[in-house]
């Protein structure tokens, strides 16, 4: 007797010598009966098991006491321990997820709290061989670059180079000297603020004149 191929919770029967056993469980032959879609979550998978085993063990006075699958004799006490060791395969997984889950959750909180203390430590270790890098890579680390200049501090640098190259021009280095204190002086002057005017001292205001005093009576003479 051909053997009945399972897939995925159904019985197909095959056409030629499997109809008998195909409707001793009460299925048709070429019908496949699906118990759980493909896109069941893992409990819903683990849920159909148990009740593939609580309806082996409810109704096993109306099985056979053997059948063929797969090419071999199973009794309905074979295909219980067959989907219970499915049912404890997905329970393991979930733990497996459920410890995971706890897993990444400690390491996101202890990098969190420990990330200003790794990141100081870097730093130090970059402050004290920046001159080492070969020390720096046993660390895993590499000395920090300088920050690349904007285009305006490259062109502000160019500007005063070129001002700097056109002052100077081919003259000895004394005179470079004196040429450059020169204009630092004239850059300070100008930028210095202007002298205030001489504060002018107040006129002295102006005492009242004296009332001019009345001429003397002159005494006419008698007659």
């Amino acid at each position: 007797m051909t053997s009945v191929t399972c897939h995925q919770y159904g019985v197909k029967a095959r056409r030629d010598e499997g109809t008998v056993l195909a409707t001793a469980f009460g299925f048709e032959p070429e019908r496949r009966i699906p118990m759980v879609t493909r896109n069941s979550s893992r409990n819903d998978v683990i849920a159909a098991d148990q009740h593939m085993v609580d309806g082996i063990q409810k109704n096993q006075p109306k099985l056979p006491g053997s059948f063929p699958l797969e090419g071999q004799s199973m009794t309905p006490a074979d295909v219980i321990q067959v989907f219970q060791d499915r049912i404890a395969t997905g329970k393991a997984v979930l733990m497996a997820e459920s410890a995971r889950a706890a897993a990444v959750k400690a390491d996101r909180d202890k990098r969190a709290v420990t990330r200003a203390t790794a990141l100081a430590f870097k730093h130090l270790l970059i402050a004290m061989f920046a001159q080492q890098p070969d020390v720096l890579g046993d660390f895993g680390l590499h000395a920090t670059k300088p920050a690349a200049k904007s285009a305006a501090d490259k062109a502000q640098a160019a500007a005063k180079a070129k001002a700097t190259r056109a002052l100077l021009g081919t003259k000895g280095s004394r005179q470079k000297k004196a040429v450059i204190k020169a204009a630092t002086e004239h850059s300070t002057a100008s930028a210095s603020p202007s002298a205030e005017p001489a504060a002018v001292a107040p006129a002295p205001s102006a005492q009242p004149a004296e009332p001019a005093k009345p001429a003397p009576a002159v005494a006419k003479p008698a007659s």
